[in-house]
């Protein structure tokens, strides 16, 4: 979980705390 919190806030740069996608971090926050 962690590393999809770092990977989405340094690629989309959105809600970190949310951090609930892939490790490609996909702006996701629903």
């Amino acid at each position: 979980m962690t590393l999809s919190i770092v990977a989405k806030d340094k690629k989309t740069n959105d809600f970190g705390v949310c951090g609930f996608t892939d490790i490609a971090g996909y702006g996701s926050l629903v």
